[in-house]
Protein backbone atom coordinates (compact mmCIF):
# COMPACT_ATOMS: atom_id res chain seq x y z
CA UNK A 1 0.00 0.00 0.00
CA UNK A 2 2.71 2.25 0.55
CA UNK A 3 4.09 1.49 -2.65
CA UNK A 4 0.73 2.55 -4.30
CA UNK A 5 0.68 5.91 -2.39
CA UNK A 6 4.16 6.79 -3.77
CA UNK A 7 2.44 6.16 -6.97
CA UNK A 8 -0.21 8.14 -6.90
CA UNK A 9 2.09 10.96 -5.99
CA UNK A 10 4.31 10.75 -8.72
CA UNK A 11 1.56 10.65 -10.61
CA UNK A 12 -0.05 13.86 -9.13
CA UNK A 13 3.30 15.67 -9.34
CA UNK A 14 3.42 14.86 -13.44
CA UNK A 15 -0.38 15.60 -13.84
CA UNK A 16 0.42 19.12 -12.04
CA UNK A 17 3.36 19.42 -13.89
CA UNK A 18 1.29 19.21 -16.85
CA UNK A 19 -1.03 22.00 -15.91
CA UNK A 20 0.89 24.25 -14.62
CA UNK A 21 2.37 24.33 -18.28
CA UNK A 22 -1.04 24.67 -19.48
CA UNK A 23 -1.56 27.33 -17.44
CA UNK A 24 1.61 29.54 -18.26
CA UNK A 25 1.13 29.50 -21.68
CA UNK A 26 -2.63 29.87 -22.30
CA UNK A 27 -2.68 32.72 -19.68
CA UNK A 28 0.82 34.57 -20.20
CA UNK A 29 2.57 36.21 -17.21
CA UNK A 30 -0.54 38.46 -16.56
CA UNK A 31 -2.81 35.86 -16.52
CA UNK A 32 -0.98 33.51 -14.67
CA UNK A 33 -0.51 36.15 -11.84
CA UNK A 34 -4.17 37.42 -12.71
CA UNK A 35 -5.18 33.30 -11.53
CA UNK A 36 -2.78 33.11 -8.99
CA UNK A 37 -4.02 36.12 -6.78
CA UNK A 38 -7.86 35.07 -7.76
CA UNK A 39 -7.01 31.59 -5.47
CA UNK A 40 -4.40 32.93 -2.88
CA UNK A 41 -6.38 34.35 -0.21
CA UNK A 42 -9.62 31.50 -0.36
CA UNK A 43 -6.69 29.13 -0.54
CA UNK A 44 -4.71 30.04 2.42
CA UNK A 45 -7.93 31.34 4.55
CA UNK A 46 -9.77 28.08 3.68
CA UNK A 47 -6.28 25.97 4.79
CA UNK A 48 -5.51 27.73 7.77
CA UNK A 49 -9.65 27.11 8.67
CA UNK A 50 -8.59 23.55 9.18
CA UNK A 51 -7.57 24.52 12.53
CA UNK A 52 -6.27 21.08 12.44
CA UNK A 53 -9.07 19.32 12.87
CA UNK A 54 -8.30 17.02 10.03
CA UNK A 55 -4.97 15.40 11.57
CA UNK A 56 -7.51 15.19 15.23
CA UNK A 57 -10.24 13.57 13.33
CA UNK A 58 -7.68 10.83 11.53
CA UNK A 59 -5.68 10.31 15.21
CA UNK A 60 -9.15 9.60 16.63
CA UNK A 61 -10.76 7.70 13.88
CA UNK A 62 -7.86 5.52 14.05
CA UNK A 63 -8.11 4.90 17.92
CA UNK A 64 -11.74 4.12 17.36
CA UNK A 65 -12.78 6.65 19.95
CA UNK A 66 -14.83 8.31 17.26
CA UNK A 67 -16.78 6.66 14.12
CA UNK A 68 -17.61 9.67 11.95
CA UNK A 69 -20.12 8.85 9.52
CA UNK A 70 -21.79 11.01 6.75
CA UNK A 71 -23.75 13.03 8.11
CA UNK A 72 -20.71 13.91 10.74
CA UNK A 73 -18.24 15.21 8.18
CA UNK A 74 -20.81 17.04 6.57
CA UNK A 75 -21.87 18.63 9.73
CA UNK A 76 -18.53 19.45 10.43
CA UNK A 77 -17.78 21.04 7.29
CA UNK A 78 -20.68 23.13 7.56
CA UNK A 79 -19.55 24.53 11.26
CA UNK A 80 -15.95 25.79 9.93
CA UNK A 81 -17.75 26.39 6.42
CA UNK A 82 -19.66 29.57 7.55
CA UNK A 83 -16.93 31.49 9.62
CA UNK A 84 -14.15 31.34 7.35
CA UNK A 85 -16.06 32.25 4.15
CA UNK A 86 -17.08 35.31 6.18
CA UNK A 87 -13.49 36.11 6.35
CA UNK A 88 -12.62 35.37 3.17
CA UNK A 89 -14.74 37.80 1.81
CA UNK A 90 -13.08 40.47 4.04
CA UNK A 91 -9.59 39.59 3.30
CA UNK A 92 -10.08 39.17 -0.68
CA UNK A 93 -12.24 42.62 -0.68
CA UNK A 94 -8.88 44.39 1.39
CA UNK A 95 -6.17 42.64 -0.16
CA UNK A 96 -7.26 43.13 -3.85
CA UNK A 97 -8.19 46.25 -5.66
CA UNK A 98 -8.96 45.08 -8.70
CA UNK A 99 -12.90 45.13 -8.77
CA UNK A 100 -12.92 41.84 -11.74
CA UNK A 101 -10.94 39.65 -9.55
CA UNK A 102 -12.56 40.30 -6.21
CA UNK A 103 -15.15 39.11 -8.15
CA UNK A 104 -13.85 36.11 -9.45
CA UNK A 105 -12.22 35.06 -5.98
CA UNK A 106 -15.71 35.50 -4.41
CA UNK A 107 -16.81 33.02 -6.30
CA UNK A 108 -14.00 30.60 -5.42
CA UNK A 109 -14.92 30.68 -2.33
CA UNK A 110 -17.89 27.98 -3.12
CA UNK A 111 -14.70 25.86 -2.95
CA UNK A 112 -14.55 25.74 0.71
CA UNK A 113 -17.07 23.19 1.59
CA UNK A 114 -15.92 21.00 -1.09
CA UNK A 115 -12.08 20.93 0.32
CA UNK A 116 -13.35 20.27 3.92
CA UNK A 117 -15.72 17.31 2.91
CA UNK A 118 -12.57 16.15 0.98
CA UNK A 119 -10.04 17.10 3.92
CA UNK A 120 -11.79 15.59 6.38
CA UNK A 121 -13.38 12.07 4.44
CA UNK A 122 -9.33 11.70 3.50
CA UNK A 123 -8.64 12.23 7.53
CA UNK A 124 -10.87 9.80 8.14
CA UNK A 125 -9.40 7.41 5.05
CA UNK A 126 -5.83 7.60 6.63
CA UNK A 127 -6.90 7.06 10.41
CA UNK A 128 -8.68 3.87 9.41
CA UNK A 129 -6.33 2.61 7.36
CA UNK A 130 -8.44 2.83 3.98
CA UNK A 131 -5.57 3.92 2.04
CA UNK A 132 -6.76 3.00 -1.40
CA UNK A 133 -9.81 5.04 -1.00
CA UNK A 134 -7.36 7.67 0.22
CA UNK A 135 -5.70 7.68 -2.83
CA UNK A 136 -8.41 7.35 -5.19
CA UNK A 137 -10.21 10.29 -3.89
CA UNK A 138 -6.78 12.08 -4.44
CA UNK A 139 -6.08 11.44 -7.49
CA UNK A 140 -10.08 12.31 -8.93
CA UNK A 141 -9.07 16.09 -8.12
CA UNK A 142 -6.10 16.13 -10.31
CA UNK A 143 -7.23 13.57 -13.08
CA UNK A 144 -10.16 15.80 -13.05
CA UNK A 145 -8.80 19.14 -13.04
CA UNK A 146 -6.55 17.86 -15.86
CA UNK A 147 -9.62 16.60 -17.82
CA UNK A 148 -11.80 19.24 -17.54
CA UNK A 149 -9.70 22.09 -18.28
CA UNK A 150 -8.86 20.20 -21.65
CA UNK A 151 -12.65 20.09 -21.94
CA UNK A 152 -13.52 24.05 -21.06
CA UNK A 153 -10.72 25.09 -23.47
CA UNK A 154 -13.08 24.11 -26.47
CA UNK A 155 -15.46 25.66 -25.04
CA UNK A 156 -15.02 29.07 -23.11
CA UNK A 157 -13.37 32.00 -24.43
CA UNK A 158 -11.75 33.36 -21.36
CA UNK A 159 -8.99 31.84 -20.42
CA UNK A 160 -8.86 32.55 -16.45
CA UNK A 161 -12.49 31.35 -16.27
CA UNK A 162 -11.17 27.65 -17.70
CA UNK A 163 -8.79 27.26 -14.99
CA UNK A 164 -11.30 28.64 -12.20
CA UNK A 165 -14.21 26.79 -13.23
CA UNK A 166 -12.40 23.38 -13.51
CA UNK A 167 -10.72 23.73 -10.05
CA UNK A 168 -14.04 24.01 -8.47
CA UNK A 169 -15.77 21.29 -10.20
CA UNK A 170 -12.64 19.24 -9.61
CA UNK A 171 -13.30 20.25 -5.86
CA UNK A 172 -16.46 19.41 -5.82
CA UNK A 173 -15.84 15.71 -7.85
CA UNK A 174 -13.52 14.84 -5.65
CA UNK A 175 -15.65 15.71 -2.39
CA UNK A 176 -18.49 13.71 -3.79
CA UNK A 177 -16.10 10.65 -4.15
CA UNK A 178 -14.71 11.17 -1.16
CA UNK A 179 -18.54 10.77 0.23
CA UNK A 180 -19.45 7.48 -1.52
CA UNK A 181 -16.26 6.31 -0.23
CA UNK A 182 -16.99 7.26 3.08
CA UNK A 183 -20.80 5.87 2.91
CA UNK A 184 -19.57 2.56 1.87
CA UNK A 185 -17.23 2.40 5.05
CA UNK A 186 -17.92 -0.71 7.27
CA UNK A 187 -17.93 -0.12 11.25
CA UNK A 188 -20.82 0.53 13.57
CA UNK A 189 -21.92 4.30 14.78
CA UNK A 190 -20.28 5.51 18.20
CA UNK A 191 -21.67 4.27 21.29
CA UNK A 192 -19.06 5.92 23.37
CA UNK A 193 -20.11 9.83 23.62
CA UNK A 194 -23.08 11.51 21.82
CA UNK A 195 -22.83 13.65 18.23
CA UNK A 196 -22.35 16.73 19.44
CA UNK A 197 -19.60 15.39 21.98
CA UNK A 198 -18.02 14.09 18.64
CA UNK A 199 -17.43 17.70 17.92
CA UNK A 200 -15.76 19.19 21.27
CA UNK A 201 -13.67 15.91 21.21
CA UNK A 202 -12.36 16.64 18.25
CA UNK A 203 -11.56 20.12 18.09
CA UNK A 204 -10.27 19.52 21.82
CA UNK A 205 -7.48 16.96 20.32
CA UNK A 206 -6.59 19.35 17.41
CA UNK A 207 -5.79 22.04 19.64
CA UNK A 208 -2.30 20.67 19.65
CA UNK A 209 -2.16 20.74 15.75
CA UNK A 210 -3.48 24.58 15.72
CA UNK A 211 -0.20 26.44 15.18
CA UNK A 212 1.74 23.91 13.64
CA UNK A 213 -0.73 23.67 10.34
CA UNK A 214 -0.88 27.66 10.58
CA UNK A 215 3.17 27.92 10.24
CA UNK A 216 2.84 24.98 7.74
CA UNK A 217 0.28 27.04 5.74
CA UNK A 218 2.03 30.36 5.80
CA UNK A 219 5.25 29.37 4.68
CA UNK A 220 3.71 28.30 1.25
CA UNK A 221 1.51 31.22 0.62
CA UNK A 222 3.89 33.85 2.56
CA UNK A 223 5.96 34.49 -0.56
CA UNK A 224 2.61 35.12 -2.88
CA UNK A 225 1.44 37.84 -0.27
CA UNK A 226 4.60 39.21 -0.05
CA UNK A 227 4.77 39.90 -4.03
CA UNK A 228 1.34 40.73 -4.72
CA UNK A 229 1.05 43.39 -2.00
CA UNK A 230 4.30 45.05 -3.44
CA UNK A 231 4.84 44.07 -7.47
CA UNK A 232 2.74 43.82 -10.20
CA UNK A 233 0.74 40.69 -11.16
CA UNK A 234 2.93 39.65 -13.71
CA UNK A 235 5.51 38.63 -11.68
CA UNK A 236 3.29 36.73 -9.45
CA UNK A 237 2.49 34.77 -12.66
CA UNK A 238 6.15 34.77 -13.70
CA UNK A 239 6.84 33.09 -9.71
CA UNK A 240 4.53 30.52 -9.40
CA UNK A 241 5.53 29.42 -12.98
CA UNK A 242 9.34 29.39 -11.96
CA UNK A 243 8.34 27.88 -8.48
CA UNK A 244 6.97 25.10 -10.39
CA UNK A 245 10.32 24.79 -12.51
CA UNK A 246 12.65 24.61 -9.50
CA UNK A 247 10.25 21.79 -7.81
CA UNK A 248 10.11 19.64 -10.72
CA UNK A 249 11.93 17.06 -8.53
CA UNK A 250 9.24 17.33 -6.33
CA UNK A 251 8.41 13.97 -6.90
CA UNK A 252 11.72 12.64 -5.36
CA UNK A 253 11.04 14.05 -1.98
CA UNK A 254 7.58 13.01 -1.89
CA UNK A 255 8.27 9.41 -2.28
CA UNK A 256 11.26 9.36 0.14
CA UNK A 257 9.45 10.76 2.77
CA UNK A 258 7.25 8.63 2.87
CA UNK A 259 10.37 5.71 3.78
CA UNK A 260 11.84 8.44 5.63
CA UNK A 261 9.26 8.46 7.61
CA UNK A 262 8.60 4.65 7.74
CA UNK A 263 12.17 4.63 9.25
CA UNK A 264 11.60 7.09 11.83
CA UNK A 265 9.04 4.90 13.15
CA UNK A 266 11.03 1.49 13.24
CA UNK A 267 13.68 3.93 14.52
CA UNK A 268 16.10 2.14 11.84
CA UNK A 269 18.67 5.57 12.29
CA UNK A 270 20.71 3.99 9.38
CA UNK A 271 18.31 2.89 6.40
CA UNK A 272 17.05 6.67 7.10
CA UNK A 273 20.53 8.35 7.27
CA UNK A 274 21.70 6.06 3.96
CA UNK A 275 18.20 7.07 2.19
CA UNK A 276 19.10 11.25 2.96
CA UNK A 277 22.18 11.19 2.12
CA UNK A 278 21.65 9.19 -1.50
CA UNK A 279 18.58 11.51 -2.22
CA UNK A 280 20.50 14.49 -1.01
CA UNK A 281 23.23 13.60 -3.81
CA UNK A 282 20.65 13.27 -6.42
CA UNK A 283 18.77 16.37 -5.26
CA UNK A 284 21.47 18.69 -5.36
CA UNK A 285 22.99 17.69 -8.60
CA UNK A 286 19.02 17.63 -10.20
CA UNK A 287 18.73 21.64 -8.74
CA UNK A 288 22.19 22.66 -10.41
CA UNK A 289 20.82 21.03 -13.84
CA UNK A 290 17.73 22.81 -13.47
CA UNK A 291 19.57 25.93 -12.44
CA UNK A 292 21.80 25.30 -15.29
CA UNK A 293 19.40 24.48 -17.76
CA UNK A 294 16.75 26.98 -16.76
CA UNK A 295 17.15 29.52 -19.57
CA UNK A 296 16.78 26.84 -22.50
CA UNK A 297 14.04 24.69 -20.40
CA UNK A 298 11.90 27.26 -19.23
CA UNK A 299 11.27 28.71 -22.93
CA UNK A 300 10.83 25.28 -24.52
CA UNK A 301 8.23 24.52 -21.34
CA UNK A 302 6.39 27.14 -20.40
CA UNK A 303 6.78 29.84 -23.05
CA UNK A 304 9.76 32.53 -24.11
CA UNK A 305 7.58 35.14 -21.82
CA UNK A 306 8.84 33.90 -19.05
CA UNK A 307 12.60 34.49 -19.76
CA UNK A 308 12.68 38.45 -18.95
CA UNK A 309 13.98 36.85 -15.13
CA UNK A 310 15.62 34.28 -15.53
CA UNK A 311 18.17 34.61 -12.70
CA UNK A 312 15.04 34.21 -10.63
CA UNK A 313 14.47 31.01 -11.53
CA UNK A 314 18.28 29.17 -11.41
CA UNK A 315 17.95 30.96 -7.50
CA UNK A 316 14.95 28.93 -6.74
CA UNK A 317 15.90 25.97 -8.14
CA UNK A 318 19.04 25.79 -5.70
CA UNK A 319 16.82 27.00 -2.80
CA UNK A 320 14.25 24.13 -3.57
CA UNK A 321 17.41 21.76 -2.56
CA UNK A 322 17.49 22.81 0.71
CA UNK A 323 13.63 22.94 1.02
CA UNK A 324 13.94 19.31 -0.42
CA UNK A 325 16.21 17.76 1.85
CA UNK A 326 15.34 19.41 5.34
CA UNK A 327 12.07 18.16 4.53
CA UNK A 328 13.49 14.60 4.46
CA UNK A 329 15.64 15.30 7.57
CA UNK A 330 12.48 16.32 9.29
CA UNK A 331 10.15 13.65 7.96
CA UNK A 332 12.46 11.29 10.14
CA UNK A 333 11.74 13.17 13.16
CA UNK A 334 8.37 13.00 12.72
CA UNK A 335 8.10 9.41 12.47
CA UNK A 336 9.46 9.64 16.17
CA UNK A 337 7.07 11.57 17.53
CA UNK A 338 9.44 14.51 17.47
CA UNK A 339 7.78 17.62 15.87
CA UNK A 340 8.73 20.49 17.90
CA UNK A 341 11.30 21.40 15.37
CA UNK A 342 8.51 21.44 12.56
CA UNK A 343 7.21 24.18 14.09
CA UNK A 344 10.04 25.90 14.96
CA UNK A 345 11.72 25.58 11.47
CA UNK A 346 8.55 27.20 9.60
CA UNK A 347 8.49 30.08 12.24
CA UNK A 348 11.96 30.36 11.08
CA UNK A 349 11.65 30.45 7.28
CA UNK A 350 8.76 32.79 7.82
CA UNK A 351 10.70 35.39 9.62
CA UNK A 352 13.61 35.65 7.62
CA UNK A 353 11.46 35.26 4.15
CA UNK A 354 9.99 38.54 5.28
CA UNK A 355 12.84 40.33 6.83
CA UNK A 356 14.88 39.97 3.62
CA UNK A 357 12.70 40.52 0.87
CA UNK A 358 11.56 43.95 2.60
CA UNK A 359 15.17 44.50 2.61
CA UNK A 360 15.96 43.80 -0.45
CA UNK A 361 12.51 44.83 -2.68
CA UNK A 362 13.62 48.01 -2.93
CA UNK A 363 17.09 47.92 -4.78
CA UNK A 364 16.71 44.25 -6.06
CA UNK A 365 12.95 44.17 -6.52
CA UNK A 366 11.98 40.70 -7.88
CA UNK A 367 15.57 39.03 -7.50
CA UNK A 368 15.13 40.29 -3.38
CA UNK A 369 11.92 37.77 -3.46
CA UNK A 370 14.52 34.55 -4.97
CA UNK A 371 16.86 35.46 -2.30
CA UNK A 372 14.96 36.04 0.74
CA UNK A 373 13.82 32.62 -0.23
CA UNK A 374 16.89 30.79 -0.88
CA UNK A 375 18.33 32.56 2.44
CA UNK A 376 15.07 31.33 4.48
CA UNK A 377 15.70 27.66 3.26
CA UNK A 378 19.37 27.65 4.28
CA UNK A 379 18.36 29.10 8.21
CA UNK A 380 15.17 26.30 7.85
CA UNK A 381 18.08 23.51 6.20
CA UNK A 382 20.65 24.35 8.86
CA UNK A 383 18.10 24.34 12.06
CA UNK A 384 16.54 21.11 11.25
CA UNK A 385 20.19 19.26 10.39
CA UNK A 386 21.54 20.67 13.60
CA UNK A 387 18.18 19.70 15.48
CA UNK A 388 18.51 16.20 14.02
CA UNK A 389 22.49 15.52 14.41
CA UNK A 390 21.67 16.42 18.23
CA UNK A 391 18.63 14.71 18.67
CA UNK A 392 20.11 11.64 16.84
CA UNK A 393 23.57 12.18 17.60
CA UNK A 394 25.25 11.67 14.12
CA UNK A 395 27.90 14.31 12.35
CA UNK A 396 26.88 16.30 9.50
CA UNK A 397 28.53 14.39 7.06
CA UNK A 398 27.34 11.19 7.87
CA UNK A 399 24.16 11.98 6.25
CA UNK A 400 25.10 14.40 3.74
CA UNK A 401 28.48 13.07 1.98
CA UNK A 402 28.37 10.51 -0.61
CA UNK A 403 30.77 7.87 -1.04
CA UNK A 404 31.75 5.36 -3.23
CA UNK A 405 30.20 2.66 -1.22
CA UNK A 406 27.09 4.33 -1.58
CA UNK A 407 27.02 4.26 -5.36
CA UNK A 408 28.17 0.48 -4.96
CA UNK A 409 25.19 0.03 -2.93
CA UNK A 410 23.05 2.09 -5.34
CA UNK A 411 23.69 0.63 -8.48
CA UNK A 412 23.98 -3.03 -6.89
CA UNK A 413 20.36 -2.65 -5.49
CA UNK A 414 17.17 -1.43 -7.11
CA UNK A 415 15.16 -0.75 -4.10
CA UNK A 416 17.94 1.47 -2.83
CA UNK A 417 15.32 3.23 -0.20
CA UNK A 418 15.08 0.08 1.56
Amino acid sequence: MILGTISINIVVAIINIVTSILAARVLGADGRGELALILLYPQAIATMGLLGVDRGLSLLSGSKEIMPSLKFVIFLSALITIPVVVIIFYVVQSQISNNSLIELSLIYTAYVPALYVFMYSSAIFNGVGMFKQFNVSKFSFYISYLLVILIFLQILDDFIMVFLYSNLLSSYIAAIISLIFLVKKEGGKNTKVSFYKNIILIFHKSKVYLIPGLLIILTTKVDLMVISDNLDVKYLGIFVVYLAYAHLLGPIEVAVNTHVLHHGINNSIESAIFTIRVTAFILIVGSILLALLAPFAIGLLYGSEYLQEIAVAQILAISAFFYFVSKNVNEYMIGKLLVRQDSISSLIFIVIFIFVSYALMPWYQFSGIAIAMLLANIARFLYIVITFNNRMQVRFSDFLIVDKNDMIRVFSSTRWFK
